[in-house]
């Protein structure tokens, strides 16, 4: 439930309380209300949490939201091995298992064990070679 996770970066399931697939309301509740935002290169609507330096997109299923992904921009949030946001390449590859496309998309992550599982999205930033970005992303085609 959210509030009873550490901060930080739970691979492939959370990035500080709020996790994948968690209902709004609990994520409401953990930190404070959210305002409609839209962030670069993603379409639709996200929620953005300013006091958490989140980014909720969230599915509706049966009357329900429920957090489809996660995002941060925020260096307060690191993995168990300290990589987040101001992270090196190098860092992120010698310290945690991820596959990384370093020429189209500029981005790391991390390989679930099921495909249908999620998974964590480094994005990148070219000039500095530097994690931009954490992502928990909804795994499958």
């Amino acid at each position: 439930m959210a509030g009873t996770s550490r901060p930080g970066v739970g691979l492939d399931w959370r990035i500080g309380v709020v996790h994948f697939d968690e209902l709004k309301g609990q994520v409401d509740a953990a930190v404070g209300p959210g305002e409609v935002k839209r962030l670069d290169r993603y379409n639709g609507k996200w929620i953005s949490y300013p006091r958490a330096r989140i980014y909720v997109s969230y599915v509706t299923d049966r009357g329900h939201k429920y957090a489809f992904a996660v995002v941060t921009k925020s260096a307060r949030y690191r993995t168990r091995s300290h990589i987040g946001v101001g992270s090196t390449v190098r860092q992120l590859r010698r310290r945690l298992k991820v596959t990384c496309d370093l020429v189209d998309y500029y981005t790391c992550q991390t390989a679930p064990a099921n495909r249908d599982h999620p998974f964590t999205l480094f994005q990148l930033d070219r000039a500095t070679r530097r994690v931009a970005e954490v992502q928990i992303l909804p795994g499958g085609d």
